[in-house]
């Protein structure tokens, strides 16, 4: 009787939550890894989510699906910011939908791709350098410098 009992609570547990891992990858970005576990909740689902950037670089927008036995996706998640490589997002969300089996499947609905690296700038090119200046003789009649003036103040105080 006991095992009877042990095996309806099992087959019921087994259900009753659903966990599933994904390695996802859009555009040549990837993977990300999400864990879920979808469960009943009240008159409805809910979702957990762990997701990982393992794609080693910045992902700055993604917004995932999870599809199950309704037309469209039963949950919506998405990123609000810039996602670091090696950073885990966590979601945890409900929806009031009852679908007949917590079978799903997660997939990338829009992902913005990270800006590609500034090219590095070329070094410069040198300058050609001025032809040298041939010595000038001695004999050639130069420009006067400018005269100069000093000018000297001085201030005395009364004492």
């Amino acid at each position: 009787m006991c095992f009877r009992w042990l095996l309806a609570v099992g087959a019921l547990g087994a259900t009753l939550v659903y966990a599933e891992d994904f390695s996802l990858s859009s555009s040549g970005i990837g993977p990300i890894t999400v864990h879920t576990t979808l469960t009943y909740s009240g008159k409805g689902e809910r979702l957990v989510v762990a997701a990982d950037n393992d794609s080693g670089q910045i992902i700055p927008y993604v917004k995932l699906c999870v599809k199950a036995q309704i037309k469209g996706c039963l949950f919506e998640m998405w990123t609000t910011g810039p996602w670091l490589p090696g950073a885990e997002v966590d979601w945890d969300v409900s929806s009031v939908h009852h679908v007949s089996s917590l079978a799903h499947e997660v997939m990338i609905e829009a992902l913005t791709a990270p800006a590609p690296k500034a090219l590095e700038a070329p070094p410069p090119t040198p300058k050609p350098s001025a032809p040298p200046v041939p010595p000038q003789p001695d004999n050639i009649a130069r420009p006067n410098p400018p005269a100069t003036r000093t000018t000297c103040l001085f201030m005395t105080r009364a004492i």
